[in-house]
């Protein structure tokens, strides 16, 4: 039922999202301790700011009420996916390709399952990481298990 319901919600969300030059980025809809939280997640290319999920909260506070199909009391939030969003798919790799993630696979690779490094290149499904020891690793897209931005300590102190 949940799934079907975020699906639900998903089709109502994301032409109002849209609309505002932004994606749906992801939806959950569950409990946290006793309490239903509706948690939406959306992006764009320059990233997401504060008046960005103000305004789509609002927007999508009324929209949600108007088409009914959350029967229970919850909570909106919406947030953008943050600084370790995972990267699910090829416009993601590409989009952040120069950026240092950290990657998890399925099987071993150079003996290995996880990876940190500066994402190089991605090209027909395979994405290539400049490693931390300065070699680098081909993956396959298929044998990856999670990818997730994965910024450094001093990335994140850096002045505009």
């Amino acid at each position: 039922m949940n799934s079907e319901l975020i699906k639900s919600i998903k089709e109502i969300i994301t032409p109002v999202i849209e609309s505002k030059g932004l994606e749906v980025f992801g939806v959950e809809f569950g409990y946290e301790e006793g309490v239903r939280i509706l948690r939406v997640y959306i992006d764009k290319s320059q990233g997401i700011s504060i008046k960005d999920c103000e305004d789509v909260s609002i927007v999508l506070s009324a929209v949600l009420d108007a088409n009914d199909i959350i029967k229970e009391q919850y909570y909106l939030e919406v947030s953008s996916p943050g600084l370790y969003r995972e990267l699910r798919n090829e416009k993601d790799f590409i989009r952040f390709l120069g950026s240092r993630i950290k990657v998890k696979t399925r099987e071993l690779v150079e003996n290995q399952k996880v990876f940190v490094g500066k994402l190089v290149e991605y090209k027909n499904g395979i994405i290539k990481i400049l490693l931390e020891n300065n070699k680098t690793v081909l993956l396959e897209i298929t044998n990856i298990v999670k990818a997730n931005l994965y910024p450094d300590d001093k990335d994140l102190f850096k002045k505009e």
